[in-house]
């Protein structure tokens, strides 16, 4: 092969090394079987070994390109203007590429800032790497490194205890030999690996590069080794050593797994075997609910050593080969007191010594997989978790199990979370008809929205299904007489006739009962004919009663939401059963529309928008007939009202086209209404909302509308200021911010940049004197803080950040609050998180760079976790490369390229991977790319 041939292999794995694409411990193993298939590129064998994916390999690909294409295609000139370090020179001869060492060590190991010619890599001091101290890595294929008496740095230096506090197991790291990369999360990477000391293959798990230097990620690193490796039973994998490299960077080793997880073996049960005859089928249906079975009672004794696992899901549960099922990924495992564990505790309780220096979680945080994580988790009620948490995700997992299908499986996060909060999910007959209902009713049981209507304990759960696979009742499901009776005459053959005779006797007993019921509904309709002469008291009561709980602003405080719920179900409940007994009573015409529009507001405020527009559509029916057999004011008031709210619960659902229809509709009534008595207040406060809402369905129907709806914007803000004769009403300043703050957004949008700040800072006024009518208002203190969002962005679009800046930090401190005081509300998180990262991008542009690293920072955080939740989701894929790049930038600026490489470099992936879908973030990846290319050559002058 020809040097240069073998140079550009050496500059793919040195960039790739040092831009943090592969491990040091994944170049070598590549680079070992490099030199014995020298004519396989080094590339290829990242890719054949799953360390780079295949986008990682064209982007890598593209930067060996610009390198050579900067040293006029000479590889070996490339090669010399890398600043490497001596360790990976080092570990390249334990790889056996003595050769390549003997290469690198003719270029220079430090740079003079001032010669000619700018370093890829420039260090100010030439001491250390991304972790601590330079390290050398044994090869994986070295026979010498059991028997070496003067191991590497990283090989020897395993101590007693992490940063002071925590004991390890593992006597050195040298004892592991990385094989090959087996797989990827969010905090740690799985190699496969051989124990050395006992020639075995091991399971070792890694922090991942770029959480190393965090105090917090390592601390929540070793409280899942300790809580792993304390709970010993057949269904956790067994920890075999907890160590730390020389530099720091904890790792554990654990049996290795060969077998698939159980989500694998349930899509391969539904969707994998289509010919496998029925009775295979049942079997290998019992055989999963054998190992459901299994992961019940681990956790069931995870819960008496007073551990929580959080994340249970079918990809979280490995099954063997060889029969062994067991749980595994305990990272977002947390230890509880006795007090809220089981009450027959027989075990002691794990206490990771790690966690005494951790953090804790902070309330409000939302952790797990939402698919899978119960109403209270998705609410972000950390501290209040219990084992009954736990139980859910075993339902849910359940639920998979028997219907191949998630019991949430929405796109947008938002939406899924509000349907996990609500308990709102598919029935499992639903989506499989077939599904036994005893089956169904354990599984529905275990995912009961109330703690209290759960399983007990995982146990029971486990004793449930032991009693379906028996072909016993199970505790979940009563079970019709039917199936009672032909089970015991399966089983009592010789006493049938015994058991004919007691069907006589129950036939008996029914019609005595029949009798019974008779007389029963005489005494009902007797007590009904009572109850509708008071109708109409009752009816006005719970109309009271709705209105007020639903318009109170106490009830809509921080910890009084779930309340608020529970009341407005309690109206729920009232206008159904109002309406299911009164359906074809044309006389109660009115009375019948009102309580389909009151119960579709419920339902709009517990965020389910199909049944809200069906009730809606039904409350229309019903208001134009009863307006056309009585054309008077009430009538037509309450028609425009339904019309009206027909067209937002239409529009929340993305028909547009027919949103546009109603909202005309009922600008017209409303109009009719304004006009007949312009001194009512509350009829031109309507009919500026109609106008509003016309304005904004003409906006959703395209770029093209804009004029249209800057004109039904512009009316609706007339009549709000015409008839503002009252600074103090509360909804009229409301309405008149929120119309504002529209028209600033459309003006944005049409790039009338003038025009929208005046609109702005108009809206601030309005809110303002909104908030000191009514401080208590969440949605004011929401609205607010928008605006000021709004605000600072305008100021950014136009360059101005430092005028920006303080409008952005303001808009972020608001929404910290109300994000800390409601942290189930979602939306409040979502604006949080794009206030930090425009506060960020501003920071950076006015040179406040730790201080933009450091938002960026806790931005980036939340972000990957939402991004591993909703990968589909561009919106926060973009903001979590927006503040990637931030980072990277601040580092570069400050002089750190080795930090600033690895983040810009996944900015652009991120980037590249949804330009197709977002011109935004193609316009800001070409810039990225140009940007990365500076930053891989940035030197600090001095």
């Amino acid at each position: 092969m020809s040097d240069a041939v073998a140079d550009r292999n050496l500059l793919v794995g040195m960039l790739a090394l040092q831009l943090d694409f592969v491990s040091r411990e994944q170049f070598v193993a590549a680079s070992a079987v490099w030199s014995r298939q020298r004519e396989t590129p080094l590339a290829e064998i990242f890719s054949q070994q799953g360390a780079l994916t295949g986008e990682e390999s064209r982007l890598l690909a593209s930067l060996v390109d610009a390198h050579l294409a900067r040293h006029q295609g000479d590889a070996a000139a490339s090669l010399a203007a890398l600043d490497v370090t001596g360790a990976t020179r080092n570990a390249m001869s334990a790889a056996g590429l003595a050769d390549w060492a003997e290469t690198i060590a003719q270029g220079p190991a430090t740079y003079d800032p001032h010669a000619t010619g700018v370093p890829l890599a420039y260090d100010s001091d030439a001491t250390t790497g991304t972790h601590g101290d330079a390290t050398d890595v044994p090869s994986p294929y070295s026979e010498t490194v059991a028997q070496s008496s003067t191991p590497s740095r990283r090989d020897v230096e395993v101590r007693n205890v992490v940063d002071g506090n925590v004991p390890l197991s593992t006597p050195a790291a040298v004892r592991y030999s990385v094989l090959k990369m087996f797989s990827r999360g969010g905090l740690g990477m799985v190699s496969l690996a051989r124990d050395v000391e006992l020639n075995r293959e091991v399971a070792l798990k890694e922090i991942l590069a770029k959480h190393a230097d965090s105090d917090e990620a390592r601390q929540r690193f070793l409280v899942e080794a300790e809580i792993t490796g304390s709970l010993e039973h057949p269904g956790v994998v067994p920890v075999y050593g907890l160590g730390q490299y020389a530099d720091g960077r904890p790792f554990y080793a654990m049996r290795f797994i060969r077998g698939d997880n159980m989500q694998v073996a349930i899509d391969q049960h539904f969707r994998g075997q289509p010919g496998a005859a029925g009775a295979e089928r049942e079997l290998q249906f019992r055989q999963l609910l054998g190992r459901f079975v299994d992961v019940c009672n681990a956790i069931e004794y995870a819960h008496n050593r007073c551990v929580l696992h959080r994340d249970l899901k079918p990809g979280n549960i490995m099954l063997g080969k060889y029969g062994e099922t067991l749980v595994v990924d305990w990272g977002l495992a947390k230890v509880i007191g006795p007090e809220v564990g089981p009450t027959d505790t027989v075990e002691l309780p794990v206490r990771p010594l790690a966690a005494e220096h951790s953090t804790a979680t902070q309330m409000g945080l939302i952790v797990g997989t939402p698919a899978y994580m119960s109403p209270e988790q998705a609410m972000g009620q950390i501290d209040a978790l219990g084992p009954a948490t736990d139980i859910y995700s075993l339902g849910a997992t359940l639920f998979y199990l028997i219907t191949g299908e998630a019991p949430f499986a929405r796109s947008d996060r938002r939406t899924l979370l509000e349907d996990v909060r609500a308990g709102r999910f598919e029935s499992p007959r639903s989506i499989r008809p077939s599904i036994p209902r005893p089956l169904e009713a354990i599984c529905t049981k275990a995912m009961a929205r109330e703690v209290r209507d759960r399983y007990l304990t995982a146990r029971d759960l486990a004793d449930d299904i032991e009693r379906y696979l028996a072909d016993e009742p199970v505790s979940a499901y009563a079970e019709p007489w039917r199936a009672r009776a032909w089970r015991w005459m399966k089983r009592r053959r010789a006493l049938v006739m015994s058991t004919v005779a007691a069907l006589l006797v129950t036939a008996a007993a029914l019609a005595l009962g029949l009798v019974w019921s008779q007389a029963a509904q005489r005494r009902e309709a007797a007590l009904r004919t009572q109850a509708e002469r008071n109708l109409d008291k009752a009816r006005q009561a719970v109309d009271d009663y709705f209105t007020n709980v639903s318009e109170d602003t106490l009830l809509n405080q921080p910890g009084m939401q779930t309340l608020r719920m529970n009341l407005l179900s309690f109206a729920q409940k009232y206008y159904e059963e109002f309406l299911a007994e009164n359906e074809d009573n044309a006389a109660l015409r009115d009375e019948l529309a009102a309580a389909e529009f009151n119960l579709g507001r419920i339902l709009q405020n517990i965020g389910d928008k199909e049944a809200a527009t069906g009730h809606f559509t039904t409350a229309v029916r019903l208001a134009e007939a009863a307006y056309a057999a009585n054309p008077a004011v009430p009538q037509q008031v309450l028609l425009a009202n339904a019309v009206n709210a027909l067209g937002g619960a239409l529009m929340a659902t993305g028909q547009v086209a027919e949103a546009r229809e109603q909202f005309a509709r009922a600008t017209s009534l409303r109009q009719e209404l304004a006009s007949e008595e312009p001194a009512n207040q509350e009829y031109q406060r309507k009919l500026a909302n109609s106008l509003m809402n016309q304005g904004v369905a003409e906006l959703a129907s395209g770029d093209e509308n804009a004029d249209a709806a800057i004109e039904y914007f512009e009316a609706a803000q007339k009549v709000r200021r015409d008839a503002l004769n009252d600074a103090d009403n509360f909804a009229q300043q409301v309405d008149l911010g929120k119309g504002f703050n529209n028209l600033a957004r459309l003006y944005r949008d049409v790039g009338n940049a003038t025009a929208a700040l005046a609109a702005v800072q108009d809206a601030d006024g309005a809110f303002r004197r909104a908030m000191e009518i009514d401080p208590r208002s969440l949605d004011t203190q929401e609205n607010l803080a928008q605006n000021t969002l709004l605000w600072g962005e305008l100021l950014a679009a136009g360059n101005d950040h430092a005028a920006a800046e303080p409008k952005l930090q303001a808009a972020s401190d608001a929404l910290a609050t109300l994000h800390e005081e409601n942290p189930a509300v979602i939306d409040y998180e979502d604006l949080l998180l794009t206030a930090t990262v425009r506060l960020a991008q501003s920071q950076l542009a006015i040179g406040k760079l730790d201080a933009a690293a450091a938002h960026a920072a806790e931005a980036t955080l939340v972000l990957r976790d939402i991004v591993a939740e909703v990968p589909d989701d561009l919106f926060f894929r973009e903001d979590l490369a927006i503040a990637l790049a931030v980072q990277g930038e601040c580092a570069a600026r400050a002089g750190d390229t080795e930090a600033a490489r690895p983040m810009l470099a996944e900015a652009l992936e991120l980037l590249r991977a949804i330009e197709g879908e977002s011109p935004s973030a193609r316009e800001f990846a070409d810039r990225l790319a140009t940007d990365y290319a500076n930053v891989l050559e940035y030197a600090p002058t001095e």
